[in-house]
Order: structure tokens, then sequence, then C-alpha cells
């Protein structure tokens, strides 16, 4: 079960035949492998908490060959352009950010979505998310770039200094995952797996859904604080690593099918 918000999904069924089927294909289940400790809380009163395992991501090792070359300058979104990612949130703040900074640069990284298909509702809360439509930053420190892979993904973690990922709802980032692993700061929500990989100012900054006065505070104290940015980054890398690695998790793998 890779996503974040089954269970208001589930809550929110008006067929009570697909809800029966749900529960009975539910129980049939040997196991139920989330991937993260709290998303274990998806299933409370539905199965037997027996029966849910847990297995994270692992990362690229590929990352672990990063050599960054960081002026403390660019902020980083990688993800799907829509509302439930927080896109919207960030441009909003972003172009307040430019405003008041000369230097600073935003990569944003990721496809457009002409209307959200997926996620639906403020994880945290249960509230249900405000559509808006796709907002398109024009500034000349503002670069939009589509989908990236393999060296490419590389390079741009290379060269970015704070991630920034305010979603509404989440299973377990894969892309908060390489921006630790990279070595990034890190600005996120505590949705989903975020909130038991992400210490609060040790290895990330966790911010409120929808909070723009959070996040802008949360970006600017990183782009003044090189000491904070700098122990964020350098955590970030560790806990990944220790806890995130493929060889970890291939064991992991190995001891819930044995």
């Amino acid at each position: 079960m890779r996503g974040g918000h089954f269970r208001i999904f589930y809550e929110n069924l008006n067929s009570k035949i697909f809800k029966n089927l749900i529960d009975f294909s539910l129980k049939k289940a040997y196991k139920i492998i989330v991937q993260s400790e709290s998303l274990k809380k998806q299933f409370d009163f539905i199965v037997d908490k027996e029966k849910i395992e847990v297995l994270a991501n692992p990362f690229d090792e590929a990352f672990l060959n990063i050599k960054p070359r960081r002026e403390g300058n660019k902020i980083l979104f990688l993800g799907l352009l829509t509302y439930a990612k927080g896109y919207n949130d960030l441009i909003k703040v972003a172009s307040e950010i430019l405003e008041e900074f000369e230097n600073i640069e935003f990569i944003i990284v990721g496809e457009r979505m002409e209307r959200e298909t997926n996620v639906f509702y403020n994880q945290l809360t249960g509230e249900k998310i405000k559509e808006e439509p796709f907002i398109k930053l024009e500034h000349p420190r503002v670069k939009y770039i589509g989908s990236v892979y393999d060296e490419d993904k590389l390079r741009i973690f290379e060269i970015s200094d704070i991630f920034v990922l305010p979603s509404y709802s989440e299973g377990f980032s894969l892309s908060i995952l390489e921006a630790m692993v990279s070595g990034l700061a890190i600005i996120t929500t505590p949705v989903g797996a975020n909130r038991d990989i992400i210490k609060n100012y040790e290895n990330g900054i966790l911010i409120e859904p929808g909070n723009l006065k959070q996040l802008k505070e949360a970006i600017i104290l990183l782009l003044k604080n090189k000491e904070l940015r700098t122990k964020i980054s350098e955590n970030a890398k560790l806990f990944a690593i220790k806890n995130f690695h493929p060889s970890k998790i291939k064991s992991d793998f190995e001891r819930i099918f044995n």
C-alpha cells in the first residue's frame, strides 16, 4: 500500500459493495506492507495489526557519488506540479522571496498536470483541498525543467541547496529520500512517512500543509543561516544512509517474506 491517504478514501466511500470488497480483500491478505510506521494507522480497526509490515523505499546508490557544487542560493522543488504537492503554495511564496533576495534561484522540476487526479484531501486534517489552476512563475531566476533521470537528476541535486516539498499528502516520498542522501536542507510537511523520517530542525524542517507564512519563514531561515542549513543537510544524509541503504531494505524485504 504505497499511498498515504487510504483511510480518508475508505471512510468517504459511498458504495457499501465497494467497501465490503475492500474489507474482504484486506482480511484475505497474508501481509499488508506499508512504507512507514505512521502509515500503519490507515488500517486501524480494519485488519489485525500483526498483519502489517513496514518496508521503506531504498535510495539509488548513484546518489552516494554526488559531488556538491553549492553556493547557498538555489531552492529545488521536484514533483508533480499540482496543488496537492504544494506547488502552488511554493510559487506564491517564491514570488515574494525573489523580490526580497537578489541572488536567489528557484529550480522547478516535474511535469505539469492540468488537474489533480489522485490527492483531494489534506492528510493531516482530512479536509478537502481547494483545487487551484496551474500557476507558472515567469521570472529570470526561476527555471522550469521537465522530468529528469539518471545523470541529469544527479547534476540538479549537486547544485541545489534547499529542497522544498510542501505536500498535502504523501506515502513515502522518493524525492525527499533523494534530497536527504544528496545532503540538501529539506523543508516539507509532516504527512505520510515524512513524520517518521524528518526530525524537526535536526534533519529537516516541518511546516503545516498550506501554511504560507511558515513556508516563507522556513526558506528565509535556511537561506540566512548557513550553520543550520549545514547541520540539517549533514544529519539528513547520515540518517538516509543508515536507514534506507539498498542493502538494509533488501534485508528487511527478505525478513518479511521469510
